[in-house]
C-alpha cells in the first residue's frame, strides 16, 4: 500500500477523509445500561469517539444527551461541571447547556441580555436501539440518513446480547480480523469469494471441502465504513461496529443475535467476545503500517474493503451523495444470501445456502424483511 493511503485509512479527527466517512453514518458510543446502572440521580459520562472528547449524560426526564466537552466560553473541562437535572452547568462561570445544546443560563450577563438565547453548544443526535445507543457526528446542520436496519437492531432483547470491548489499536487492522478467512477457519484450506452485492457492501464466502458431495460454507458481509455481520453458526449472527476512539484506540460495540433460541448474555459462544481476534490485533501495535505488508490470495477481502474505503473517501471529497446503508443491505437481501455458516451439498451450494437462508428468516418472527 502506499503512504499516502495508509495514512488517509488512518487518521480519524474531524478534518480527515476516513473521519469524514466514518461520521456519515450512525455510530454506536455507549451501552444504554452505562447510564441506567450509574449510583449518581443524573450521571455524565466521558467519552472518546473518533477523536472528539464528547459528554453523555442524563437529564431529569430521563433523555439522553451527547454534547462536546468543553465549554464554548473559556474552554473549561464540563465533566467538572454539575448536571443539575435540566443541564449541565459549568464549573468556572456557571454557564448551563441542555440535552439540545441550549443556553438555559448565563450568570453574570446584563439582565435581558440575548447571548444566552444565540449561545449554542454542539449537540449530537441519539438513537437507542437493541441496547445500543446511537450517535450520529456529522457536520452540524445536515440530516443524518437512517440507521441501517440490521437484523440484530430487530431481534428482541430475549434474542440480542450487546457486548463492549476496547481494543489497544487502530480500528481498522482490528476490523480486518473478520475480513480474514484464515483467521476465521483455524488455518484450514478454503476457497475464498469475494462480491459487492451494492455500493458500500462487502461479501466475503469461504468454501471447505468436507468430502466430495458437501462443502462448508461461511458467508460473511462488511457495511461502509465499520460494520461487519459474521456468523457463530447457522442460527447466530455477530454483528460489530468498530468505533474509533482516536487513532490507536477502538471501542467494538457487538451484538450477538439468535434467529431461533433465546440467548444468556453468560453462555455465549466464544468466538462473539472477540479475545483471540483483539490479542492478534493489537500484537501488530497500535497503527499498523501497512506499507510494509506483503497481501497474498487469501488476502482478497481485505484489499477489496481497502479499496472500497478509498473510493468512497474520494466520492466524499468531490461532494457526492454515499449510497444509503439501507438501501445496501435491501439490494444484499434480493440476492438471497445473508451472512450464514452451514453445511451443504456441494452441487449448487448457492441454491442451497439460499434456502437456509430463508429458513431462518422464516423460523424468526421477529426477522425484518
Amino acid at each position: 500500500m502506499k503512504a499516502e493511503q495508509h495514512l488517509r485509512l488512518s487518521l480519524v479527527g474531524p478534518q480527515t477523509d476516513a473521519g469524514g466517512l466514518l461520521r456519515h453514518g450512525w455510530q454506536p458510543v455507549a451501552l444504554l445500561d452505562d447510564l441506567q446502572a450509574a449510583d449518581v440521580p443524573y450521571p455524565v459520562l466521558p467519552l472518546r469517539v473518533l477523536g472528539q472528547s464528547l459528554l453523555l449524560f442524563r437529564d431529569a426526564l430521563g433523555r439522553p444527551g451527547l454534547i462536546d466537552r468543553t465549554c464554548p466560553h473559556r474552554g473549561a473541562d464540563l465533566l467538572l461541571g454539575t448536571n443539575q437535572g435540566d443541564g449541565l452547568r459549568c464549573a468556572l462561570h456557571g454557564w448551563k447547556f441542555d440535552i439540545d445544546g441550549h443556553c438555559l443560563d448565563m450568570p453574570g450577563e446584563p439582565a435581558g441580555s440575548p447571548l444566552c438565547k444565540r449561545m449554542r453548544q454542539r449537540a449530537y443526535p441519539l438513537l437507542p436501539r437493541a441496547g445500543l445507543l446511537f450517535a450520529w457526528l456529522g457536520p452540524a446542520g445536515t440530516t443524518p440518513d437512517a440507521l441501517p436496519p440490521l437484523a440484530c437492531l430487530a431481534a428482541p432483547g430475549s434474542h440480542a446480547v450487546c457486548v463492549r470491548a476496547l481494543w489497544q489499536c487502530h480500528w481498522l487492522q482490528a476490523m480486518e480480523l473478520s475480513l480474514d478467512p484464515l483467521a476465521a477457519q483455524s488455518h484450514a484450506a478454503v476457497e475464498l469469494r469475494v462480491d459487492t452485492p451494492a455500493a458500500g457492501l462487502l461479501r466475503w464466502t469461504a468454501l471447505r471441502h468436507v468430502d466430495d458431495a458437501r462443502l462448508h460454507v461461511r458467508m460473511a458481509q462488511a457495511l461502509s465504513p465499520n460494520i461487519v455481520v459474521t456468523p457463530l453458526s447457522q442460527s447466530l449472527t455477530l454483528t460489530r461496529w468498530f468505533v474509533p476512539q482516536d487513532d490507536t484506540h477502538t471501542a467494538v460495540y457487538s451484538i450477538v443475535s439468535s434467529f431461533d433460541a433465546p440467548l444468556e448474555a453468560g453462555r455465549l459462544p466464544e468466538d462473539a467476545l472477540g479475545l483471540r481476534e483483539q490479542r492478534l490485533a493489537e500484537s501488530m501495535g497500535p497503527l499498523q503500517d501497512r506499507t510494509r505488508e506483503h497481501a497474498v490470495a487469501s488476502d482478497k477481502a481485505i484489499v477489496a474493503w481497502r479499496r472500497l474505503l478509498l473510493k468512497q473517501m474520494d466520492a466524499l471529497r468531490f461532494g457526492d451523495r454515499l449510497p444509503s446503508a439501507a438501501d445496501a443491505l435491501q439490494a444484499a437481501a434480493a440476492s438471497g444470501l445473508d451472512s450464514i455458516e452451514c453445511l451443504v451439498p456441494a452441487r449448487d451450494w448457492q441454491r442451497h445456502c439460499r434456502q437456509a437462508v430463508a429458513a431462518r428468516r422464516e423460523s424468526a418472527v421477529w426477522q425484518s424483511t
